[in-house]
């Protein structure tokens, strides 16, 4: 029935879908570069919640003492936003195994991971200019400089982050900075 296609009765087959997988096991949904890469999204999601944990808990001390400066708390809020991040990303992960692909969750996720990223290289950018270790203020000059890369830097992230969502191949590339503007 299947191999005579100009038969007017028998078995129509209108739509079909094929399911390849990787073995039995929990991770068969997953490619072979990603193989291992819930346990490592699980593992780093222990340990940035331990980070935050400790981050709080510090913050709370430093805000009895009046001791809490704005690079401390600028350093949770990225703490903070990696952990949403990686959150997500295990979550569009979780549903991945159980073989449904929620890219737009995962992009999600990947947006936070940007956002945590660059607030974390601005604050290490105003920790070296010696922004409340050696002084309290940064000069006009240096304050401009630092925004100029930061607006820089985030642009040029956030459109590398847009091409990635827009025209990403995984059979083609494998890693995000593998793109036009990535290069």
């Amino acid at each position: 029935a299947l191999a005579n296609c100009e038969a007017r009765r028998g078995l129509r087959l209108t739509s079909y879908e094929f399911t390849f997988l990787n073995g039995d096991n929990y991770n068969r949904h997953f490619s072979a570069d990603e193989s291992f890469i819930l346990e490592v999204n699980v593992i780093s999601f222990v340990i940035f919640l331990v980070l935050l944990i400790l981050c709080i808990v510090c913050s709370k001390k430093l805000d009895k003492m009046n001791m809490l400066h704005s690079t401390f708390k600028l350093y949770g809020f990225s703490l903070f936003v990696k952990e949403t991040s990686i959150l997500v990303t295990t979550l569009a992960y979780l549903s991945y195994q159980q073989g449904y692909e929620i890219i737009r969750v995962k992009n999600i996720g990947l947006l936070f991971a940007i956002v945590a990223e660059i607030i974390f290289i601005y604050l290490l950018m105003l920790l070296s200019f010696g922004y409340t270790i050696t002084s309290g203020r940064l000069h006009n000059y240096r304050a401009s400089m630092i925004m100029l890369f930061i607006a820089l830097f985030a642009s040029l992230y956030i459109c590398a982050w847009m091409y990635h969502s827009m025209f990403f191949d995984p059979g083609e590339v494998l890693y995000f900075y593998e793109s036009v503007p990535g290069y």
